[in-house]
């Protein structure tokens, strides 16, 4: 639970800073964005199960990503 805590957190933080002009003037945060996005999906599927929907295409793409088939 510590860590969906955390997650929360770190979304909270990087929130307000989200905007397709801040993501286009600033790719470390975009990816950092992206990185957070996908921890997310990671985690919340050991709680909620199998992802359906944009849930699981945001898994697979941060499975593609990460290099796991």
């Amino acid at each position: 639970m510590a860590d969906l805590q955390s997650l929360n957190s770190s979304w909270n933080d990087m929130k307000p800073h989200l905007s397709m002009r801040g993501l286009r003037n600033d790719p470390d945060r975009a990816d950092a964005a992206l990185n957070l996005v996908f921890s997310i999906e990671t985690k919340t599927n050991d709680f909620c199960g199998q992802p359906s929907g944009s849930d699981l295409a945001l898994r697979l793409i941060a499975e593609q990503r990460e290099g796991i088939k």
